[in-house]
């Protein structure tokens, strides 16, 4: 018998193990991927490939992105500077990463770092500029998520899971096949969690989960030559963020030399202390333990995504495909942002947005012998309107929404705390505050950015020699974007809640753009890909590409709350140059697979996120995006698969990554070449073992165990960081730096149609920081947390 599972192991080392048939003298099989767009061996494709089957990610223990980063080399996955509803992707310390799902690009990140797998085929993750075989501008990398197609034969299978946390999931798909050429597969799933953050405010438990899936496929087979693939999807994701407060310093923007913090003004005006004491988790000696907060949030937040796609392949010869991928995505999310994550509403946001997008792909790919090549078009067409509802200092009131104060202003204001902060040329701690608590401080924006554009794209690979093989790649990148302001218009547009917790009524996203000046841009942009690969032998082959990266460029806005004027900034396109020389090889008879990866990249008009001033100078608690200079990141990474015996497998992924701004363009602030990247962990690595023991009667138990590690990274970048404000206390937590351990035995009984397993996640019960931020005008560390030790049993059954 073949070992057919650990065949399916690929690029990435991870094996897709669910049953482990014993090991035959052929070795490794030949793995086959298309992440150039057409079949082929993944040990001769000269791109930097991780693929994971959806077997191996259940029995990694690897439910979500979050958890799937931590085992690739060199890639990141965590929320945003507003937490987990928002997702950041880094592949080699670079951002922009593409995310596509059945072919289709998303339109948006948010509620991917928390979503649950629901029947995955596979997921690959390709590292470094993607633009010359995808349709959508993918810089740092891609990530491709694949669905199972449904199968010609009538079977339904259905999955319970329950664990620690109250998890109660169940799964259920149903393969309909109504005749040979026309089969239809339907998938439901109901998955929830109770939180795991205890709030000391509230009662409850934040960081729960219940998420509802539904999906329809329909696979049509006409003729021989054409194939018809239709998918519906519902993703309806809501949960509480997991907040902890990380750090607390008082005075800390005093100590800058600038005016009171937020957490001076409270003092001053006799509210409870809010001290690293009584917010901090954890906090030595404190009032507040490692797993709690003191959030008055209790609203969920919630995304709701819908995606209909249309994948048409058509041969029209031996040689030649034809493919279209036609899609519609929309999604709808709410989130609460309660940055101070305390009993006060110092600053909290309520974000509302609906994003939509139309896209269309023509491919056409072919070719033989020495010559093969794929072209493509894709058109898109994007919208996404947004409204930033901020609630802040609520605690003295607000005169518009008729809120009456708890705390006096004036007794703040007259405190010397307040009093002491004078010194020219910096505001006094009244001038400072005065919008805080006004119109300007509590603003409600809402704006709508139109997009639409076009890419062609292609490759042609070109036979030399019988060993050697020349790549050459173009894209030609052409957008527009209309950034259009729009007017909150009362008896229309749903007014702004009275707190954060109540649900916006009416037309929350209705507006008007009369009077509002809106924001053009273009941007279009070649770019190349060349690659020169060695067969040396049957088992080992070598390569070395040059590859470039582009995104587009964009306006973003913001309201001076010392003028109460809304102000808009434009940035210009970034550029990626990216080279790398790699090896792929399968050696000692195919028992060992031993690819590796070196690169070099050159990061230019890099665009991130700064801080914002106002008209008189001072620094706000708005962030703007801009091109802030250059950069370079370098590294390795290694992924090994060693299959010693028939019953054992042992995996080996490790990422070394080093990183660097090279120059910093003039007027950047807080900004320098000595600043370490953000979301760029020097070291990441993962280890596992798994063996199978063959039982009385024909029965298995396999045994996984993986041992996954981050080195300590940033979350975001100098200005956001406690190092920049203040020196770093000892115990301090920042994202990285643990290692966390994933468990699984599954039970089959021979001849049966179930089994059984027992899983643990986290064991070390490692707190993992995943995101948000410091900010010194506050005074405190915004953040939340990844999932604490888990356990659960899971049960199978198949029906044919």
């Amino acid at each position: 018998m073949r070992y057919k599972t650990i065949g399916c192991i690929l690029a990435s080392a991870i094996p897709a193990v669910v049953a482990f048939p014993s090991f035959a003298q052929e070795g490794l099989e030949e793995i086959v991927v298309t992440a150039t767009r057409r079949e082929e061996n993944l040990q001769q494709v000269p791109i930097s490939i991780v693929a994971v089957t959806g077997e191996s990610l259940q029995m990694r223990g690897l439910d979500s992105l979050e958890r799937v980063s931590q085992a690739i080399p060199n890639m990141v996955v965590t929320g945003g500077g507003g937490g987990i509803t928002q997702t950041n992707f880094t592949v080699r310390g670079i951002p922009n990463v593409g995310t596509y799902v059945d072919g289709v690009w998303q339109v948006g990140s948010a509620g991917l770092l928390t979503q649950e797998f629901v029947d995955l085929d596979r997921i690959e993750v390709l590292r470094g500029p993607q633009g010359t075989t995808f349709g959508r501008d993918s810089t740092g990398g891609a990530i491709r998520i694949w669905t199972k197609k449904p199968t010609s034969e009538y079977s339904a299978e259905v999955t319970g899971t329950v664990g620690t946390l109250d998890r109660r999931d169940a799964q259920f798909i149903v393969n309909l096949p109504v005749t040979d050429k026309l089969l239809t597969k339907f998938t439901a799933a109901s998955l929830y969690r109770d939180g795991f953050v205890n709030d000391l405010t509230t009662g409850k438990n934040n960081g729960g989960l219940d998420e509802k899936v539904y999906r329809g496929d329909i696979l049509w087979t006409p003729t021989d030559n054409l194939t018809w693939r239709f998918i519906y999807s519902s993703d309806n994701n809501s949960f509480t963020e997991p907040r902890i407060q990380d750090a607390v310093f008082p005075g800390t923007f005093a100590q800058a030399g600038a005016a009171v913090g937020v957490i001076d003004l409270y003092a001053a005006a006799g509210a409870a202390p809010y001290t690293a004491l009584t917010q901090t988790a954890g906090y030595p000696g404190g009032q507040v333990g490692e797993w709690q907060n003191r959030s008055e949030i209790v609203t969920p937040d919630n995304i709701n995504t819908r995606q209909f796609s249309s994948d048409v392949s058509w041969n029209l010869s031996q040689s030649m495909k034809l493919e279209f991928i036609t899609a519609q995505t929309t999604q709808e999310a709410r989130q609460i942002v309660d940055y101070d994550n305390s009993q006060y509403n110092l600053v909290t946001d309520v974000v509302n947005s609906r994003q939509r997008l139309m896209s269309q792909e023509i491919q056409l790919s072919g070719g033989r012998d020495r010559v093969k090549w794929v072209g493509g078009l894709y058109y898109w067409n994007q919208s996404f309107r947004q409204r930033i509802s901020r609630y802040q200092m609520e605690e003295f009131g607000d005169a518009a929404l008729g809120l009456a104060p708890q705390l006096d202003i004036n007794a703040a204001f007259a405190n010397p705390i307040c009093t002491s902060v004078q010194t020219s040329p910096l505001l006094n701690c009244q001038q400072v505050y005065a919008s805080a608590i006004g119109g300007g401080g509590r603003y409600d924006t809402l704006n709508l950015t139109d997009t639409d554009g076009w890419a062609a794209f292609g490759e042609a690979t070109v036979s030399l020699t019988d060993t050697i093989d020349l790549t050459i790649g173009l894209r030609h990148h052409d957008q527009n974007q209309t950034l259009q302001p729009l007017v909150v218009v009362p008896g229309y547009t749903g007014p702004k809640a009275q707190n954060p917790n109540l649900l916006f009524q009416g037309n929350v996203l209705g507006g008007s753009s009369v009077g509002q000046t809106p924001t053009p841009s273009s941007f279009d942009k070649n770019t190349s890909k060349l690659s020169l690969q060695k067969q040396f032998n049957k088992d080992v082959m070598g390569y070395i590409a040059y590859s470039e990266g582009f995104n587009s460029g964009g306006a973003t806005a913001y309201v001076d709350p010392s003028t109460g004027i809304r102000n808009i900034s434009s940035y210009k396109p970034q550029t990626l140059k990216n080279t790398e020389i790699g090896v792929r090889s399968d050696l000692a008879n195919k028992h060992l697979r031993l690819n590796a990866t070196l690169f070099n990249t050159i990061w230019d008009d890099i665009q991130a996120a700064g801080p914002v001033l106002d008209a008189q100078g001072h620094q706000l608690p708005n962030l703007l995006t801009t091109n802030v200079g250059a950069a370079r990141a370098r590294g390795a990474e290694l992924e090994m698969t060693i299959v010693p015996t028939d019953k054992f497998l042992v995996n080996l992924n490790l990422g070394y990554l080093d990183t660097a701004y090279t120059s910093i363009l003039p007027g950047t602030l807080f900004l320098d070449t000595s600043t370490a990247f953000a979301q760029a962990p020097k070291h990441t690595g993962s280890l596992g073992f798994q063996y199978n023991a063959n039982l009385a009667k024909g029965a298995q138990l396999i045994t996984r165990v993986d041992y996954l590690y981050q080195s300590q990274f940033w979350r975001s970048l100098a200005f956001l960081r406690t190092s920049f404000w203040t020196a770093v206390p000892a115990g301090f937590d920042e994202s990285g730096g643990s290692g966390i351990v994933n468990l699984r035995m599954t039970y089959e009984p021979p001849n049966a149609n179930w089994n059984l397993a027992v899983f643990g996640t986290n064991l070390t019960d490692e707190r993992l920081i995943n995101s948000g931020f410091f900010h010194g005008i506050w005074g405190f560390d915004f953040a939340t947390v990844g999932r604490p030790r888990e356990a659960g049993v899971q049960m199978n059954f198949k029906f044919k």
